[in-house]
């Protein structure tokens, strides 16, 4: 039995892009480029509170305020690693999607530590 050829792929998405509510891609400026990078130089903030600088984050967008399927603006990002951020099975990492309670009574509530990365930023101007 002949098989048809496989259609060719789409172009895979650029990361440097956003999603308007229309569902429509729409690129970063270079502002926002710079701030995110700017927030991802400070580590995971769970982590510098733990006393662990330095950690590579991720950069999280706080649910606060935000309707379902929505995200805070690229200018209110949290830097989180991995654990802390997705999650992993290690009962001693609290993260803040798997474990949401125990993270904000460790670490404090998104907006808490959206105000210190805000705040380290200032200090390093």
């Amino acid at each position: 039995m002949k098989r048809s050829p496989m259609p060719p792929r789409s172009a895979p998405i650029k990361r440097a892009t956003t999603i308007r509510a229309s569902g429509k891609r729409k690129a970063r400026s270079k502002a926002t480029k710079a701030h995110m990078s700017r927030v991802a130089e400070i580590g995971c903030i769970a982590c510098l509170i733990a006393g662990t600088p330095g950690t590579p984050p991720e950069l999280h967008h706080p649910r606060t305020d935000a309707g379902a399927g929505q995200r805070a603006p690229d200018s209110d990002v949290i830097p989180l690693c991995p654990p802390h951020h997705r999650g992993t099975m290690h009962p001693k990492v609290p993260s803040i999607h798997l474990d949401r309670v125990r993270f904000i009574e460790t670490f404090g509530s998104e907006a808490e530590l959206l105000g210190k990365v805000q705040l380290i930023l200032k200090g390093a101007k």
